[in-house]
């Protein structure tokens, strides 16, 4: 049965290079990791910067996703076919009316343009 080879290091290479600011040159990330007595290569940290970068624009991209469909979705929130939502101002607007009710959102309307006009001294 083969032997497990032990590492000196317990860190492994990839979290080293990861853990260094993006900034440092790959050259001195190989510098610094020769000093920690960890064999680096240039186009190794490269490799390592760029799958860390990947992975952050690939979560960043699965939110911003997620978001759109919560955005977007109408009441049903299972059903894929649900109508998306055209999310402009007026829209909101036409939404809020209709949940609150016409006379209520003008009164909400009425009031907060008396209030702007206060603080304009208008």
């Amino acid at each position: 049965m083969p032997t497990k080879k032990i590492s000196k290091n317990p860190l492994n290479k990839a979290a080293f290079v990861r853990g260094l600011p993006a900034a440092t040159p790959a050259k001195e990330v190989v510098v610094q990791g020769k000093k920690q007595g960890i064999s680096l290569t240039e186009s190794y940290v490269y490799n390592v910067r760029g799958a860390a970068k990947k992975k952050r624009k690939g979560n960043a991209a699965k939110k911003l996703a997620a978001s759109r469909s919560l955005a977007g979705a109408g009441s049903d929130w299972s059903s894929p076919s649900a109508p998306k939502h055209d999310l402009t101002v007026e829209s909101l607007l036409l939404a809020v009316g209709a949940e609150i009710g016409l006379a209520q959102a003008v009164e909400v309307l009425r009031s907060e343009r008396a209030r702007v006009h206060a603080v304009l001294g208008g």
